[in-house]
């Protein structure tokens, strides 16, 4: 799917508001697109830490503890 910036008709927007408010437009449409974006990519990563819990594979701590013994 391609971002909302690629899909929105510029040269349209230009005409409606003038050049000015369309850069300003342009740079607020970025700077969301990059936090969705981070906002979604933070979920993956904690999402990917969750499943194996949900798989019911156990960790392993005590595995750790008995390797430091000596």
């Amino acid at each position: 799917m391609r971002a909302l910036g690629e899909r929105l008709a510029w040269d349209a927007v230009r005409d409606a508001v003038g050049l000015e408010i369309s850069v300003i437009i342009e740079e607020i449409v970025r700077l969301l697109e990059d936090a969705v974006r981070d906002a979604v990519g933070g979920q993956v990563r904690a999402g990917a830490g969750e499943s194996s819990q949900v798989l019911g594979v156990e960790r392993r701590d005590d595995m750790v503890g008995e390797a430091r013994t000596p």
